[in-house]
């Protein structure tokens, strides 16, 4: 499944990518984040992971993430693993723009736990959260 989104925002992009590489401010713009469970150790880096609560349609579960691609401040890609075979490859893309502004561009492709047949039944009502939950997540970015 694949959620993709993207949003100006009026800050240059070292700004933006220093907000979004900050564990510490998940809280203040992803509308599923439910806490840092294991803390990175110092500041983000290719290969460097945390552990994250996320909590998606009343379901609450821990991913773990990866930085497995970083070009900083224009791009980076993180690996999610998730409970039960859940695995998540997200991506954000950070354009300068006229102004000091920034195009910030979100990619997430997230397969559900369970296999083809979990993701069959689940697979509309998956996208359509992750939908709406990546636009709050970029209005409140923004």
């Amino acid at each position: 499944m694949k959620v993709s989104s993207e949003i100006e925002i009026e800050a240059p992009p070292e700004e933006v990518f220093e907000t979004v590489m900050d564990p510490a401010r998940l809280e203040d713009w992803v509308t599923t984040h439910g806490g840092i469970v294991e803390e990175p150790e110092g500041e983000l880096a290719e290969g460097s992971t945390f552990r994250q609560r996320l909590r998606v349609a009343g379901v609450s579960f821990k991913v773990r993430w990866r930085v497995a691609r970083l070009d900083r401040p224009k791009l980076v890609e993180w690996e999610g693993e998730g409970p039960g075979g859940s695995s998540a490859l997200v991506r954000y893309t950070l354009d300068p723009l006229e102004g000091g502004a920034t195009r910030f561009g979100y990619l997430n492709e997230f397969e559900l736990p369970g296999g083809k047949l979990a993701q069959l039944a689940g697979g509309k009502v998956g996208e359509r959260r992750g939908r709406v939950e990546a636009e709050r997540s970029l209005e409140r970015l923004k």
